[in-house]
């Protein structure tokens, strides 16, 4: 609905806080919606849905590999990636 009005406004946040409270729709919400629309259209620059959630997919992966190798690291418990045996090693095993 902004994008089909986006032209009788001078920017998308003009737009977004005339329309957002017709339609009971929070502004900053309403905002941010149009501008990933505008994105994933190739309107404006920047990473579309698709390439977010992949990103956000990989932080949380990074996120577990790095608790993983912490955990492995302290000698509280470690899993070996090569056979996937799972065993406490460093310190507390020594």
């Amino acid at each position: 609905m902004v994008l089909d009005h986006l032209d009788e406004y001078r920017s998308v946040d003009a737009a977004c806080q005339a329309i957002g409270p017709k339609v009971g729709v929070g502004v900053e919400s309403l905002r941010q919606w149009t501008v990933q629309a505008q994105v994933d259209a190739q309107q404006v620059p920047g990473p579309s849905t698709v390439e977010r959630q992949r990103i956000k997919d990989l932080e949380r992966e990074v996120r577990d590999l790095s608790l993983s190798f912490n955990l492995c690291a302290g000698g509280v418990w470690c899993r070996c990636w090569s056979c996937g045996v799972s065993s406490g090693h460093g310190a507390a095993t020594a």
